[in-house]
């Protein structure tokens, strides 16, 4: 029997690992009949305290993404990523073949374990492919049918108390599949009611604890509002989630222009001065080391794309720089570094 533990581990927690999922993910080769992996914010409820979104359609296309897959497939990245084989063998199929974006969202951020507003709900766009992929799912030994509220709800047992909850919904005007997963059925049946326009979303409310409106060319976006868990102890860091109330942070490009935007919210215009001076003075640190390192002097002139800024009580910085440069000068900055003195 396949483990499936992965499965039952807190959406939440499988941020951390997106970025490097999706870079894997965008390998894949593009097809012209594929429809848009924006973000629907028709999905999200209008209460979300925080999203990921991966438009993977638009990562495709990205210059910066194809010169980053030609370096990784020569370290054989797939092979590094443990889960990405765990979640292909489970299947049976790669799974990024399939996907077309990825949304993952939730409640309170680092609320406490017993609260299920700690559990977060994926929103996987897929082809009608993942029909097939479901079929098998289905037919596992680990599956079960929980009927919920009037609900048939999709169920595997991943070992001892744990679950995964999935149901599967025809996207709106186009032959796509949503696949929605969640470690909570609550939780999950929550989001279904959104999606049918029972419950209110981020697309009618007037009024939001996130914006969730990602740059054009957006491929990679983020956001979160309220205290932010895992920096406690740990300066600046700690400063930041002090202070901080949201972060927003946006990837994009265009024209193969790569942008990075990040923007922290705060409760005072003081404390974004605060915030403001830690990051001048984290960046005046950097330029040093890249000036007395010359193996890091690539790098300068990526700093010299990145501007910070402050106005009202929001702080934050933005990056533009050519992405296939970006991606010649990181890897020729690692290998500068793994060569011997």
């Amino acid at each position: 029997m396949i483990d499936t533990r992965f499965l039952s581990r807190r959406v939440a927690a499988w941020v951390t690992t997106l970025p490097l999922l999706a870079t894997a993910a965008l390998a894949a080769e593009s097809s012209p009949e594929m429809s848009d992996g924006e973000l629907d914010r028709g999905l999200v409820p209008a209460d979300a305290q925080w999203l990921v979104h991966i438009d993977v359609e638009a990562g495709r296309d990205t210059r910066l993404i194809r010169a980053a897959v030609a370096l990784a497939e020569r370290f054989d990245l797939r092979a590094e990523l443990d889960q990405f084989e765990c979640v292909e063998g489970f299947l049976g199929v790669d799974p990024f073949s399939l996907l077309r974006s990825l949304t993952v969202f939730g409640g309170e951020l680092g609320a406490d374990i017993a609260r299920p507003h700690e559990q977060g709900v994926a929103v996987l766009r897929a082809t009608s492919a993942a029909s097939a992929v479901m079929a098998r799912l289905v037919a596992r030994s680990e599956y079960r049918a929980v009927q919920l509220e009037g609900r048939v709800l999709h169920s595997w047992d991943a070992g001892g108390t744990d679950e995964v909850f999935c149901q599967t919904v025809a996207a709106r005007e186009s032959t796509d599949l949503l696949l929605m997963l969640s470690g909570d059925a609550g939780e999950l049946l929550r989001a279904l009611r959104v999606l049918e326009g029972a419950a209110p979303s981020l697309r009618e409310a007037s009024v939001a604890a996130l914006e969730a409106r990602p740059a054009a060319g957006s491929f990679f976006y983020a956001e979160a509002t309220g205290a932010i868990p895992g920096l406690d102890g740990i300066r600046p860091a700690s400063t930041v989630a002090d202070k901080a109330t949201g972060m927003r942070l946006d990837i994009s490009e265009r024209d193969g222009l790569l942008g990075v935007s990040l923007a922290v919210e705060t409760d005072k215009p003081e404390d974004a001065l605060v915030l403001h001076g830690l990051a001048t003075g984290a960046l005046a640190l950097a330029n040093m080391a890249l000036e007395n390192d010359e193996r890091l002097f690539e790098m300068q002139e990526v700093l010299d794309g990145l501007t910070l800024f402050v106005s009202g009580q929001s702080v934050g910085a933005s990056l533009r720089f050519e992405s296939r440069l970006l991606v010649e000068t990181l890897h020729e900055t690692a290998e500068a570094i793994r060569a011997p003195f």
